[in-house]
């Protein structure tokens, strides 16, 4: 037995000479379903009618209207199939097939680019954080509540600068330009990375026009249009004024890979938010009307924005159920009716919840 088992040895020896592969081979890694579907996605091209997508991609996981989709709705589109889909209404972490109106295809997300390698971020890792950061606010000050980007920072902190990065521009990938994280996620980096200590300030993004403008001392705002003040990330602008780009994002994001520095710890924002107000009040450049346009609409905003972060604690109707926008309206008696939110809340203390990602009373 011992001979047979040598003259094998010896005849394997002598192929693996002649063919090095056959010693040298690897066990071909396995494709994810990212890639598989960014393969089969590929292939479609525009104009096919449904029956055609669907003998190549199968049936959708999720069928979309115009009616429900979330962001700018195109008028040329008369549903969406998306793929990668955990639950109703999530969102489809593989990519996504517009039609037109007439039933043929007419755009098409996740067919392009490579999602990131497995020894990057881990399938399964990579589809919480989709979905995750698929909730990332439009830039409307009016409607902002600073907990959705405290939500998405947190989550994505833990993850490091480099599977964090990759997550978005994954995200970028497979999700349709007309989504509204692609303006929101502008503000979830600005809140996620720390400003580089060799510079001032962070770049602009170029989607539009803000309102009011970006102060002409861009370091009084180096996060601009977020200022992050103990931990709370409040918008200082009403909004831009176009919807912007996926590749203005990608350009944002190829700047942070380079030179940004993920924050050290999650965002555990002040158990005082209200005081933050009189914080800013007291702040010289506040003052300025040339830097921060009208300041009684800006106050108004912010003190807005506050009571929406701690509406789980200290729940403050609108003044005007007319318009449910603005929780608080501007006027000569602000500050007065202010004071009178303030002073109904100071005697709860609050902390912020890690594990809730809201305000929590003591």
């Amino acid at each position: 037995m011992k001979s047979m088992r040598s003259m094998w040895i010896t005849i394997f020896a002598i192929i693996a000479q002649v063919n090095p592969l056959i010693a040298s081979a690897e066990p071909k890694r396995i494709v994810t379903r990212g890639e598989h579907y960014r393969n089969i996605l590929s292939e479609i091209a525009i104009g096919m009618d449904q029956a055609s997508v669907r003998r190549i991609l199968g049936s959708p996981d999720i069928i979309v209207l115009p009616k429900d989709f979330s962001g700018s709705t195109p008028s040329d589109v008369s549903e969406s199939w998306g793929f990668g889909v955990d639950q109703h209404g999530s969102f489809p972490v593989f990519g996504e097939v517009q039609f037109d109106l007439k039933g043929n295809s007419l755009r098409v997300s996740g067919g392009l680019g490579n999602p990131p390698s497995p020894e990057i971020i881990e399938e399964l890792e990579l589809q919480k954080g989709l979905r995750l950061v698929h909730s990332a606010p439009p830039i409307h000050g009016w409607r902002y509540d600073p907990k959705d980007v405290i939500r998405i920072v947190n989550g994505l902190q833990p993850l490091g600068k480099k599977r964090a990065i990759a997550v978005i521009h994954e995200y970028v990938r497979v999700s349709s330009e007309f989504s509204n994280a692609h303006q929101g996620l502008h503000l979830v980096i600005r809140a996620l990375f720390d400003v580089p200590k060799d510079v001032a300030f962070l770049p602009n993004f170029n989607i539009g026009l803000p309102s009011p403008l970006r102060p002409e001392k861009y370091d009084l705002v180096p996060r601009f249009p977020l200022l992050v003040e103990e931990d709370v990330p409040l918008l200082l602008v009403s909004g831009y004024s176009s919807f912007g780009s996926s590749a203005e994002l990608e350009m944002q994001l190829s700047y942070f890979e380079r030179h940004g520095i993920i924050r050290a710890t999650l965002m555990n924002p002040t158990a005082r938010p209200f005081e933050l107000i009189a914080k800013f009040d007291e702040m010289p450049e506040w003052h300025a009307k040339s830097s921060f346009g009208n300041k009684a609409d800006l106050r108004v905003l912010l003190m807005s924005q506050i009571l929406r972060l701690t509406e789980n604690v200290h729940k403050t109707a609108p003044e005007d159920t007319r318009y449910k926008d603005y929780i608080i309206f501007p006027g000569d008696d602000l500050d007065i009716r202010w004071l009178k939110i303030v002073d109904k809340c100071r005697g709860t203390e609050i902390r912020w919840s890690l594990k809730l990602f809201d305000y929590q009373k003591q």
